[in-house]
């Protein structure tokens, strides 16, 4: 597929699972046990992206010399956000629907582009490792 015709979030999904096949699949075992643990670990890292946006400055990991006081209310905002999100996509996800999939998904597409932003290594490389196990579970959803 050619990154220059993609028109639409499903072809994007598409594109993007085409290069994670290449990669070597998870037995069947584990990719199960993804699915299983899956919505109680998205619901704890949504309680620790609020946690780490409402700590004090002195406590704070997003207080930095290089940040914009601008630049770290908006991340303050920008993380209450996806960790609600990653909170209410708990039910879906522990339903194996499809819907608790797709927002995972689309967080971890947001967190992609925010790495871009902040040229944030970090949250460059995560969202990678979670379309890789993304993908490895989508099969066990509905």
């Amino acid at each position: 597929m050619d990154i220059r015709k993609i028109k639409s979030f499903q072809q994007i999904e598409e594109f993007i699972e085409v290069y994670y096949r290449l990669l070597p699949s998870l037995p069947l075992n584990i990719r199960k046990s993804i699915a299983t643990y899956l919505p109680p670990l998205a619901a704890l890292v949504g309680i620790y992206h609020i946690i780490v946006a409402l700590l004090p400055p002195p406590y704070s990991i997003l207080e930095s010399y290089t940040f914009f006081s601008i630049n770290s209310i908006m991340l303050r905002g920008v993380l209450i956000v996806l960790g609600l999100a990653l909170i209410t996509s708990y039910k879906n996800l522990a339903q194996l629907s499809l819907k608790g999939w797709y927002n995972l998904y689309y967080i971890a597409f947001f967190h992609f582009f925010l790495s871009l932003i902040f040229f944030n290594l970090t949250y460059f490389i995560s969202p990678l490792i979670v379309w890789y196990v993304l993908f490895q579970a989508k099969r066990f959803y509905r």
